[in-house]
């Protein structure tokens, strides 16, 4: 098609065009104030029309998106129980003698199903100040009963045992001979 015909035909379809708009016909509404516009289209939701232009923007649309993934796939925490064994042995009037052996006994017949800390360390007391001494540690607080070497400290009467593991209990107040002497 020559130019000039082309020229033509988009002269004529422009005249045409704003004859229409100059008569109102725009999807309905003749009082609108952009006669310009033949079809009006029906505004976007913001979701579809917003640039993600800035940096700052998609990091925090990224951070949004991981933490969400992060909270579905969080485990549920099952219900546990703390476990306080009662100590019964040794227990009053017992005498130890530095460097014996003895076992270390508790009770587990009322032991919970899920105990938070089944790790357990026994530590040495002396009347009501812990001492470093740690008698035993690294053992299954299921197991009732471990075995201590008595340790070489001032004889005395005010002794006690802390059962460590869920939680800490002490054993009744006992006596130990043979270690040093302070006078």
């Amino acid at each position: 098609m020559p130019r000039t015909e082309c020229t033509r035909r988009a002269a004529a379809a422009y005249r045409a065009l704003r004859a229409a708009c100059a008569l109102g016909y725009k999807s309905g509404r003749a009082d609108s104030p952009e006669p310009h516009r033949i079809v009006d289209h029906p505004p976007r939701p913001l979701l579809f029309t917003m640039k993600l232009t800035t940096p700052l923007t998609t990091l925090t649309l990224l951070l949004a998106g991981a933490f969400s993934q992060l909270a579905a796939a969080a485990p549920v925490l099952e219900t546990r129980d703390v476990y306080t064994p009662p100590v019964l042995y040794p227990h009053t009037g017992t005498v130890w003698t530095t460097g014996q052996r003895h076992n270390v006994t508790w009770s587990t017949a009322d032991a919970p199903v899920h105990i938070t800390n089944k790790i357990g360390q026994i530590q040495l007391r002396d009347y009501d100040t812990s001492t470093p001494l740690i008698l035993a540690s690294g053992f299954n607080i299921l197991d009732g009963r471990v075995e201590v070497e008595v340790p070489w400290v001032v004889p005395g009467d005010n002794y006690s045992l802390v059962l460590f593991g869920d939680s800490g209990n002490f054993s009744p107040q006992f006596s130990i001979q043979g270690g040093p002497s302070l006078f």
